[in-house]
């Protein structure tokens, strides 16, 4: 997984203004229980145990899937009837026409995300995994959605470039990820933070949610 730019680099790129099609997003991230589903009714494959970390094992139905490749989160999605949401849909669910750093605004503490609890410490908001999907109500997006700061890194259907002229690019060797997760720090979990994974990415930290076209 490639590192995100820096929240100074974030800075200096322009912004632009653009306009979204009418679209729905899931309110929280794909749990367990719904990815298990999937895996049981035959679409799915058993995800990868890259770390003892990842999620599928763990025995909580409702902490988000992990350990889940780019490929293994379209499958998914495509099996719910929905597809992954595009990265300006994306954000556009975190912060609306807001300017807002975060989901929720701006300020950072361990009961609005599961993310690390601070610059520069490997320690996490939620121990050993992620948290619970829908565990911070009080980190909400405008829109209501969840945990779309922290918990696990989410998959977006665009392949990732850097340069801020590049809206999603036709082709690519990764794709995005957005969001941040439970080992993420602060600072790259805001709704302007992006990172991406190669193909075959599929680590504690990555995890996904889905979209539909209204």
């Amino acid at each position: 997984m490639g590192p995100p730019p820096t929240s100074d680099v974030l800075k200096k790129l322009p912004l632009r203004t653009l306009t979204v099609a009418p679209f729905w997003v899931d309110r929280t991230e794909v749990s367990v229980a719904a990815y298990r589903a999937c895996v049981e009714r035959g679409p799915c494959s058993r995800p990868p145990r890259t770390s003892p970390s990842c999620t599928f094992d763990l025995g909580d139905p409702s902490l988000p899937i992990s350990c889940i490749s780019w490929e293994a989160a379209q499958v998914y999605c495509l099996a719910a009837h929905r597809r992954l949401p595009r990265e300006v849909e994306w954000e556009f669910a975190a912060r609306g026409t807001t300017q807002n750093i975060y989901p929720w605004g701006s300020g950072y503490g361990c009961g609005l995300a599961a993310t690390l609890s601070a610059e520069g410490t490997n320690r996490t908001c939620s121990g050993s995994h992620p948290s619970p999907v829908g565990t911070h109500p009080a980190g909400a997006s405008p829109y209501g959605v969840l945990d779309l700061s922290g918990n696990v890194e989410e998959w977006v259907s665009d392949w990732y470039a850097d340069g801020a002229s590049e809206l999603s690019p036709r082709a690519g060797a990764s794709h995005v990820l957005r969001g941040g997760g439970w080992l993420s720090a602060p600072s790259l979990s805001r709704t302007t933070s992006r990172s991406w994974g190669s193909v075959r990415e599929a680590g504690p930290n990555v995890g996904l949610r889905c979209a539909r076209d209204d």
